[in-house]
């Protein structure tokens, strides 16, 4: 009905070792679980806030009464009223008591001293160290002051600036009337304990403090760095989570003991972006066996993270012994930039792309451009060089380093989405249109010099480029076809040749062109009318066939019998498909973008303020379509007529 459990009370009236044995006649209770009672008549109790044996878990180098984790310890004598049976203060006044420390886990001593103190603290006396089972060396402490006999307690600190679970013995060899020591002792253990290391120093040599996207840069995004793991002792005025306070703190070297045994978690919180990726870090999660730090009893381990932006390392020991925590953390580590970028192109007009022509040309789909993407060393996308987080830089890009010819070329770190970003103006443009095709390498640098060098960087054919067309001539009552010509400029041989691979050139004449004739001034034309007089009411009508192999046309819809006259089509075609088609400078300005200067103000194609801009290579095409004119029989050769 007790639930197993019986309770015995048991009095011992002499001093004398014994044994309690249980047994049911079958079973008995084991050795290891029933060890011997030693019954002394008198002792050493240490007390912790007043309560036996409830030393609780200490920080190396702190004094046990300092916080944080203060407690009050005392060192009580007590034996047994020969009046009473109980308990009663045994010793009084000032006196000197030997102590000894005895090391449990791990279960030798290292090389610092514990100190005792019965003063408050204010001096300490190194004692006597032993491994575990073995405590045999003493060390004497005067000034061990008991008070009166109604307490016999003596205030206690104590300091050990190392690591691990220790017990702290005591004993007080009893004198003779004469004085002289009689051999007898009173003495007395206390529970065991744990030291704990203050805090992990995280030490990351020649990490600058970054604090966000403007910081210093420390390494590159995957790229491994070393770092020192030092588990400290206390310090005044130390702050476990600043590691600023830790950088000359003592190693506790008796923690490299443990080995294995003991796992320290080393793990990274992103710090900056707040919004980003947390990444991942190699080299991190259970580090143990501090064995083999350049000075003893730290750790030595080499990291790498694959994200941009700014880390917090945190090392923590979740329960040292089964007792507290062991924190420690380095914040502000960084800058990470990108390890390098990788560039791809997707040209402007199929497999190529035209001198002067952006590389997204808007007529073309899908979207198209040079596009940067950057990466850590593993090759993966660092997704925090990310415009909103403030830690990607403008891209500048160039044919291989060199930025001659291009326009547009820098892309801002506000472009940046997730990583990637794309330059969608940037153009190359030959400084001479009669030049011939050149291949570039496109390549990315920011101004952290994070490149694409070495990586991917691809290419792309850049031709110089022109549109022509022909006049056309033929009767009112059929459409007229104008033919046009897609071409670039091959050598100096070949000149000018066909452009076949052209796939991205469209007109459209609601936009791109001007038609205008002696019923219809260019002056008062507006670019997209379509429709124009060709003779009294009769009128013509434009529109376009789409080019295919680099050829295309205009079709002039036939305006019926009795509408014999000529139209000027204007060609308003892109900047880069212009070029030098006559060897004149036809000027800037107008509604179709172009005037003739020096025209008289009488004449048809007059407009007023026009002026040359000093270009030749700027020409839109123009041509005449005449409609009244006999354009022969098709399979005839060559006609001539008789002359009488």
């Amino acid at each position: 009905t007790e639930g197993g459990q019986v309770v015995l009370g048991l009095k011992v009236t002499v001093p004398e070792t014994t044994n309690i044995n249980v047994t049911d006649g079958t079973r008995s209770e084991s050795a290891t679980e029933d060890p011997p009672l030693v019954f002394a008549a008198t002792g050493f109790s240490f007390l912790a806030g007043g309560a036996a044996s409830a030393i609780g878990s200490q920080i190396a180098g702190k004094p046990s009464n300092t916080a944080p984790g203060a407690q009050v310890l005392e060192l009580q004598a007590i034996d047994t009223s020969t009046t009473t049976g109980a308990c009663q203060g045994s010793l009084v006044g000032s006196l000197s008591v030997e102590f000894a420390l005895e090391c449990l886990d791990p279960d030798t001593c290292g090389t610092v001293q514990a100190g005792v103190s019965g003063n408050g603290g204010a001096s300490y006396t190194a004692i006597a160290r032993n491994p575990a089972g073995a405590v045999t060396a003493w060390t004497s402490v005067a000034g061990i002051d008991f008070g009166s006999s109604a307490t016999s307690r003596a205030p206690l600190v104590i300091r050990y600036a190392d690591a691990g679970q220790v017990r702290i013995y005591a004993r007080y060899n009893i004198p003779r009337p004469n004085g002289t020591p009689s051999g007898n002792y009173i003495s007395g253990a206390s529970n065991a304990f744990v030291v704990r290391p203050f805090a992990f120093f995280i030490d990351v040599t020649g990490a600058p403090a970054a604090t966000d996207g403007a910081g210093p840069v420390f390494r590159a995004a995957g790229q491994s760095f070393p770092a020192i793991l030092k588990p400290v002792v206390w310090e005044s005025g130390d702050d476990p989570l600043n590691y600023l306070t830790l950088t000359g703190n003592a190693v506790t070297r008796q923690f490299s003991k443990h080995g294995p045994s003991v796992m320290v978690n080393l793990a990274r919180v992103l710090q900056a972006p707040a919004l980003g990726a947390a990444g991942t870090l190699t080299g991190g999660g259970a580090v143990h066996t501090f064995t083999d730090g350049t000075g003893g009893g730290e750790k030595n381990v080499t990291l790498a993270w694959d994200e941009v932006g700014i880390l917090t390392l945190t090392a923590n020991v979740a329960s040292y012994l089964g007792g507290a925590a062991i924190p420690g953390q380095r914040v502000n580590l960084g800058r990470f930039t990108p390890h390098h970028f990788e560039v791809t192109v997707l040209p402007g007009c199929g497999t190529f792309n035209y001198s002067g022509q952006p590389f997204d040309h808007p007529a073309t789909a899908p979207l198209t451009g040079v596009t940067a993407t950057a990466h850590a060393a593993g090759h993966t996308i660092t997704t925090n060089y990310h415009g909103p987080y403030g830690f990607a830089k403008t891209v500048t890009f160039s044919n291989a380093g060199s930025v001659a010819n291009f326009t547009n070329q820098t892309l801002p770190g506000a472009d940046f989405t997730l990583g990637l970003g794309s330059d969608r103006d940037i153009a190359y443009t030959f400084p001479v249109k009669e030049t011939s095709p050149v291949t570039l390498t496109l390549r990315g640098v920011d101004t952290d010099l994070v490149s694409s060098s070495g990586y991917t960087e691809e290419t792309a054919l850049i031709r110089s480029g022109r549109l022509t067309a022909q006049n056309a001539f033929g009767p009112e009552l059929l459409p007229l076809s104008v033919p046009l010509r897609l071409e670039y400029y091959l050598d100096g041989v070949t000149g000018w040749t066909l452009n076949g691979a052209d796939t991205c050139t469209s007109l459209a004449p609601g936009s791109e062109l001007l038609l205008y004739n002696g019923l219809a001034p260019k002056a008062g034309r507006l670019v997209g009318n379509t429709t124009i007089p060709v003779a009294g009411a009769l009128t013509t009508t434009a529109s376009a066939l789409p080019f295919a192999g680099g050829i295309g046309s205009l079709s002039l819809s036939a305006p019926g019998d009795g509408g014999s006259g000529t139209v000027d089509l204007e060609i308003l075609v892109p900047t880069w498909l212009r070029a030098d088609l006559d060897g004149i400078d036809h000027g800037l300005l107008g509604p179709g973008g172009h005037c003739n200067p020096g025209l008289a103000a009488a004449a048809p194609g007059f407009i007023a303020g026009c002026a040359a801009d000093g270009l030749l290579d700027d020409d839109a095409p123009t041509v005449r379509a005449t409609f009244g004119i006999f354009r022969g029989n098709p399979k005839m050769i060559y006609l001539r007529e008789r002359v009488q």
